[in-house]
């Protein structure tokens, strides 16, 4: 991990509770501009850490590149233990971003109450597939789906072969730009900001 002393979020906080492409390259490039981010991961088994060729041990060239500029630990959230952990990192950062999906903080007992007494001030920044309402919201949302549905695939490829994936998750990519873009805004110095609501972030 390379810790960022300068740029022009230094000395803020954020807490990264993402996982996949979207969500950490939104952080890593807070982290770039200077925030210092602690990446928290639940405690489970997943592929994610092997995303991209291997570079070091099992873990992938693009989960260490977007986890750059990040301190790391795994919470068990379905334990007391481990939601008090998340509950004092919260209360100390200006920017919470997550992409889980809808009602999963609120399960862990992070619901709107939660946050308007115990840190007012935070900045939150919850990146879904089909935004918080809507008869979507509650599924999850990956990049070649959204690149069907919003018809991406259908102008690349060769001309007489079908849909094609991108090589690029380019709407992940835009998608963890956009939100990085608020984040900064929102958490720059000035008056407190409102809270903002999660909305869905895609091309």
């Amino acid at each position: 991990m390379t810790e960022q002393t300068n740029g022009p979020l230094a000395g803020t906080r954020v807490v990264d509770l993402t996982r996949i492409l979207a969500g950490p390259l939104c952080t890593m490039m807070l982290g770039d501009m200077g925030r210092r981010s602690s990446r928290s991961s639940r405690r489970e088994r997943r592929r994610h850490p092997r995303l991209g060729a291997a570079l070091r041990g099992r873990r992938g060239c693009l989960f260490l590149g977007v986890n750059r500029n990040k301190r790391s630990l795994t919470l068990n959230m379905a334990a007391p233990a481990g939601q008090a952990v998340l509950q004092e990192l919260v209360k100390r950062a200006d920017v919470l971003v997550d992409n889980f999906k809808l009602g999963t903080l609120a399960k862990w007992g992070f619901g709107d109450a939660w946050f308007e007494e115990h840190a007012p001030r935070l900045v939150r920044c919850s990146i879904t597939g089909y935004g918080s309402s809507g008869p979507k919201a509650a599924l999850p949302g990956y990049d070649f789906i959204l690149q069907a549905e919003s018809g991406l695939m259908s102008i690349c490829g060769t001309p007489d072969g079908g849909p094609t994936k991108y090589g690029v998750a380019i709407v992940d990519v835009c998608t963890g730009m956009l939100p990085a873009i608020r984040s900064w805004r929102r958490s720059t110095p000035g008056p407190a900001p409102a809270r903002p609501e999660g909305r869905g972030l895609a091309l």
